[in-house]
C-alpha cells in the first residue's frame, strides 16, 4: 500500500494497546499505522489475547505480534495471567468471563515454548526518549499491570502509582480510553485500546502518535472504524476488574 502524506515528523512513534485477540482490528491498525509513513516502529502495550468476546482469534494475533517488528512490548495484566499461574486460581461467577476463562486455559494448553517465553519476559515498562523528554512506557502504571492512572484519580494514589520515577512523560493503555492529562509536572497519555470487550466496544480501534515539533510534544490521537463484528451479540457481559 502507497504511504500517504503525513504530517508527521521522523521521530515520530505510534504506540498502541488492548488487542484482546481481536485480529481483525489489530491487522486494520497495523495496517494503518504502516500507510502513515511512520519512520518509527510501533510500540506496544500489552493485553494481547485475552477477551470475552467469542470470535477472538488470539492465536492469530500472538502470530502477529511475534512476527512484526516493534519498538518495545511491555506486558499487560492479562498477559500475566496466562504464563504465571493466575488462571488455575480463577474462578469468576459471571457466566460470560467463565466461557472466555476457559477459552483462555485451553489457549494457554496449546501455547509452545517459544510461545511461553515471549509472554514470561515482557517487560513491564519501557523508557524512551523523545524530543528531549524522558518518557516511560507501561500498561496501566509504573507500579503495576493493574492498577491503573485513570481520569480523576487523586494526586495521592496517582503518586504511589508512578512509584517515584523520574520521567517527563508516560503513555500507558489498560483504560480503554483516549485522553491525555497531566499528573504533577508528569505529561500522561492514555491511547485507548484496539480490541475492546462486548460490553465496551464500538466499533472503533484507537491508537495514538508521539511526535515532537519545534514548539513542544504533539499528542495525535487515531481513531480507525472496524465495524460491528462477525458475530457480535446484543447481551453484555460485567467488566473484569482494572
Amino acid at each position: 500500500m502507497k504511504s500517504r502524506a503525513t504530517p508527521f515528523s521522523a521521530e515520530a512513534i505510534p504506540v498502541l494497546a488492548d488487542i484482546h485477540g481481536d485480529f481483525r482490528a489489530f491487522e486494520r491498525v497495523v495496517a494503518e499505522i504502516d500507510d502513515l509513513g511512520l519512520v518509527q516502529p510501533p510500540l506496544l502495550l500489552g493485553d494481547l489475547l485475552w477477551s470475552l468476546d467469542r470470535t477472538a482469534e488470539p492465536d492469530r494475533v500472538l502470530d502477529l505480534v511475534m512476527r512484526h517488528r516493534w519498538l518495545a512490548l511491555v506486558r499487560g495484566n492479562t498477559d500475566e495471567w496466562l504464563v504465571d499461574g493466575t488462571l488455575a486460581t480463577m474462578s469468576p461467577a459471571d457466566a460470560e468471563e467463565v466461557a472466555a476463562l476457559d477459552r483462555m486455559r485451553h489457549f494457554e494448553r496449546r501455547l509452545d515454548p517459544p510461545q511461553r517465553h515471549f509472554l514470561r519476559t515482557l517487560p513491564l515498562t519501557h523508557g524512551f526518549i523523545l524530543h528531549d523528554r524522558v518518557w516511560l512506557a507501561a500498561h496501566a502504571s509504573p507500579m503495576s499491570t493493574m492498577k491503573g492512572l485513570p481520569l480523576g484519580l487523586s494526586v495521592e494514589i496517582a503518586r504511589q502509582r508512578m512509584t517515584g520515577v523520574e520521567i517527563d512523560c508516560l503513555v500507558t493503555g489498560h483504560l480503554h480510553r483516549a485522553f491525555t492529562q497531566t499528573l504533577g509536572h508528569v505529561l500522561h497519555v492514555g491511547v485507548g485500546a484496539v480490541g475492546r470487550h462486548p460490553f465496551d466496544y464500538d466499533g472503533i480501534a484507537d491508537f495514538a502518535v508521539l511526535d515532537a515539533t519545534p514548539s513542544g510534544i504533539a499528542i495525535s490521537h487515531q481513531r480507525v472504524r472496524i465495524g460491528q463484528r462477525p458475530a457480535e451479540r446484543a447481551n453484555v457481559a460485567v467488566p473484569l476488574p482494572a
